[in-house]
């Protein structure tokens, strides 16, 4: 007598839940794109285009610019009086912009500013100013200044603002 054979039936094959796949690829694509949208609205300040964020970014480079040829001028002309610190410096950074020009000290050294990179924070209203010191016409070093947005306007504010450091 011959045993019987046993032969397995192929099991079945799964169907792929197309269903469960798409809904996951959406809800993936709908998180990404959210993200995306959140990030914009708060580089922008709150809403706002893009360039909107690119024209801050620009006024506070145009700001840093102005700064750089106002202070070098006075250094030009030792004409203190013609520096308006008001337009550029906060207040309580006057006198560590100011006194080097006062003294004697940044024209001595023969010191020269220039613009190197501005940063615009996330927010819009604050970042930092990159500039070169150069001393004697050699580089010095890089003078590193937070900026702020006050009144509509940049202004360079830093308790580390000293341009004569040594």
């Amino acid at each position: 007598m011959t045993e019987p054979q046993w032969q397995q039936e192929p099991s079945p094959k799964k169907k792929l839940n197309l269903g469960l796949i798409v809904g996951i690829v959406v809800g993936v694509l709908g998180l990404a794109g959210g993200a995306v949208t959140a990030l914009v609205v708060t580089l922008n300040d709150g809403g706002g285009s893009a360039p909107a964020a690119a024209a801050k970014s620009g006024d506070m480079l145009a700001t840093a610019e102005e700064f750089v040829q106002a202070y070098n001028n006075a250094l030009d002309s030792s004409d203190l009086a013609a520096f308006p610190l008001d337009d550029y410096v906060c207040a309580a950074n006057h006198d560590d912009v100011a006194q080097p020009l006062k003294d004697g000290t940044a024209q001595r050294d023969g010191l020269r500013l220039s613009v190197r990179a501005v940063t615009l924070y996330v927010g819009g209203a604050e970042g930092n100013v990159t500039m070169s010191v150069e001393k004697q016409g050699r580089a010095h070093r890089e003078l590193s200044v937070e900026a702020t947005r006050t009144d509509g306007r940049w202004k360079l504010c830093d308790s580390k603002f000293d341009i004569v450091k040594r």
